[in-house]
């Protein structure tokens, strides 16, 4: 699987857009590893495994890849 860092600090959302619920009170923060398991393909929003492991949305543009293809 994909692995990123979290560049910007950011939301974890139940969907593809900030028009979904935040899945954690606590923000994403710059630094912390992330597990990248979608990609959606009409918007620039990734699936992700955070760091408490759990699942939801964040913005292609808050994370840099560590294992790129």
């Amino acid at each position: 699987p994909l692995q990123g860092i979290v560049i910007n600090s950011t939301e974890l959302r139940a969907g593809a857009g900030k028009r979904f619920a935040k899945v954690s009170a606590d923000a994403l923060v710059s630094g912390e590893k992330i597990e990248i398991i979608g990609i959606d393909p009409d918007r620039p929003w990734l699936q992700v495994i955070g760091p408490n492991q759990e699942v939801g949305y964040l913005p292609a543009t808050d994370v840099r890849l560590i294992n790129p293809l």
